[in-house]
């Protein structure tokens, strides 16, 4: 399996009507063998439990730092295949 180097920015929850004066953001880096991208995410959330919903995953086979191979995904398809693997698990 190919090794791919996940990067994670994560919006930290705010109380209801709470304004953000510093734009909590929370970063991670992991380095996961995964069959594909959007799996390398999900392996990412597996290890980490990071809250997915408005995260940006960004993924490369390259390394951790910017570059023309990165392959960006907002949380609707990562959240997706993590839904998907729940129902999977729930159903017999």
């Amino acid at each position: 399996m190919p090794k791919y180097y996940v990067r994670v920015t994560e919006k930290l929850p705010l109380a209801e009507g709470a304004i953000n004066p510093l734009n909590l953001i929370k970063d991670y880096q992991e380095i996961v063998d995964a069959k594909n991208e959007l799996d390398a995410c999900v392996k990412v959330w597996l290890r980490l439990r990071i809250d997915a919903k408005g995260s940006v995953w960004i993924v490369n086979e390259v390394g951790f730092s910017d570059n023309d191979d990165d392959i960006y995904f907002n949380d609707d398809p990562v959240m997706k295949r993590i839904d998907k693997m729940r129902k999977r698990r729930r159903d017999p």
